[in-house]
Parts: structure tokens; C-alpha cells; sequence
């Protein structure tokens, strides 16, 4: 590994000693969302960058943790990539040190990973965490603090990730059923079910606004699917009759569900059921 290589350094100060499970979980969950951001930015260079403990030192728990991509990267790329990824996974946690924050990107698996990096700390009398980021550039050492909490901030982080949790464990509503359904952004390519299609529709009983839709049966999307795709008429002007779940952020409708078609309506003229 060279030494001029740019890398992160994770220090732990506590007052009593950290658990192994939670050491390590810090360690993992920076791993861990170091992999997704490099799946979503760098889809070429995905599964290609590793983490390596370069060193650890003795006082608090410091870790030197050095990501090496394969094949190597610029410099410059190297550096940037890394800054881009430390600082909004930083923003992610910060976020929670807040009353009421709240990260509407951030997935149950995100928020295991943020309450891994704080759990440490909330479980601690006076400890603190500090993330820097070693960056070595034209001959250059440059270190730069990108995250830095205490045990307050820690215990209000690990009480609003839960309760972001219970949050999102409560998204889908009850189903509705026999409501007339119209698209506004259409697609012909199929869709994976039980995933966002891509596709936006409007359930005026429920919302006037678009929402995106969700298959929730192959049967639903080969019946909505054949109607598109043969429609000799403006797919607008197709009005779709259908049961849905809707699937609730901040108690307002984010996507809709169908689970079963009953009728397609074309020009006012009724296709069966």
C-alpha cells in the first residue's frame, strides 16, 4: 500500500470500554456505505475499491483506514471520490443529531448502518468520535475533521434513527379498493415487481398529485402492461379501475400498489373486467 495513498482515520475516545460488536459495527457500517455509494456514483468502479485497517495506534481506538481501489484510479479521482463519499455520509449522520431529523433517502439498512457508528457512543458516559480524512496531494499532507459527535449527540441520534425505523415499518395503509386510476408518465418496458416502475399515476380519490406505481402482482402488471402497449388510443385517455395499497412517508401518500385490476375504461367505453 503506498504510503502517499489518501485515507480515513476513525478515533474513539470512551470512558469505558466499547464492545467488540459495536467497534467493529462502526468499522463495517463505513464499509458497508462506502459499497452503496460507489454502486450508485461509480457503477464502473463498483466492488473494485476495498477497505484496509493501515494502522492502529495506541491512546483512544485510532484506526487508519485506507480504500484502495483495483484497477487504481487517478489521483485526483482517488481523493475526490472519497471527499464526496465521507461528507455525505457525514451529512446522513448529522441529521439525526437533530429533534425531528430525518434523511428521506436513507433505507432500513442505511439507518442500521448510522446507529452502528453512534451506538458506541450512547452507550458511553463521555466519549467522542472523529472522522478525518488524510488526504496527501502534490507532496502535501492534508487532514481535515469530516465528522465529529459526543455522547449527547449519540444518545439523540440512536432515539430518532429508532423512531425512523417504527416510521418506515408503518408506511403501507390500508388497502383501497375500486379506485379509478390514470397515468401521468407511462412506460411500455416491463417492471420488476414489488419495486418502483419508473411509472407515475393519479388516484384523484386518494391524492391529485402523481405518485409513482408499484406492481404488486405479475397478474396487475401484464394486464396494465398489454393495455399499453396495445392501446390504439392515448394511454392518457385510458382510465384504469384498480385495488391499491398506498405506501405513506410523513402521513402522506409517496407511491401506490396494485394488487388487482378490475376494469380498463377506454373513451368512456368499458374493455371488462
Amino acid at each position: 500500500m503506498d504510503s502517499d495513498r489518501s485515507y480515513f482515520t476513525l478515533t474513539i475516545d470512551t470512558a469505558q470500554p466499547v464492545e467488540l460488536d459495536d467497534f467493529i459495527g462502526q468499522l463495517t457500517s463505513l464499509g458497508r456505505q462506502f459499497d452503496r455509494y460507489m454502486a450508485m456514483t461509480h457503477p464502473e468502479l463498483a466492488g473494485e475499491a476495498k477497505f484496509y485497517i493501515k494502522e492502529v495506534r495506541k491512546g483512544s481506538f485510532i484506526v487508519d483506514i485506507l480504500p484502495v481501489f483495483l484497477p487504481l484510479v487517478e489521483h485526483i479521482q482517488h481523493i475526490n471520490i472519497l471527499d464526496e463519499f465521507a461528507t455525505n455520509w457525514a451529512t446522513r449522520i448529522k441529521t439525526y443529531f437533530q429533534k425531528g431529523g430525518r434523511d428521506q433517502t436513507a433505507g432500513k439498512s442505511d439507518l442500521q448502518d448510522v446507529l452502528k457508528t453512534v451506538r458506541a457512543l450512547a452507550r458511553d458516559a463521555d466519549g467522542s468520535v472523529k472522522l478525518d480524512f488524510v488526504a496527501h496531494e502534490d507532496g502535501k499532507r492534508d487532514t481535515r475533521t469530516i465528522l465529529a459527535f459526543q455522547t449527547p449527540q449519540a444518545v439523540q441520534a440512536e432515539r430518532e434513527i429508532e423512531d425512523h425505523m417504527l416510521e418506515l415499518d408503518a408506511q403501507v395503509a390500508a388497502e383501497h379498493s375500486r379506485v379509478v386510476m390514470v397515468f401521468s408518465r407511462p412506460d411500455r418496458l416491463d417492471a420488476k415487481i414489488g419495486e418502483r416502475s419508473g411509472e407515475k399515476v393519479i388516484i384523484d380519490s386518494i391524492s391529485p398529485k402523481p405518485r409513482p406505481l408499484i406492481y404488486a402482482s405479475e397478474l396487475a402488471e401484464q394486464r396494465i402492461k398489454s393495455e399499453i402497449r396495445e392501446a390504439e388510443t392515448n394511454i392518457f385517455n385510458i382510465t384504469f379501475v384498480v385495488d391499491v395499497n398506498v405506501e405513506m412517508r410523513n402521513n402522506k401518500p409517496y407511491a401506490y400498489r396494485v394488487t388487482h385490476v378490475h376494469q380498463v375504461i377506454i373513451d368512456d367505453v368499458d374493455e371488462g373486467s
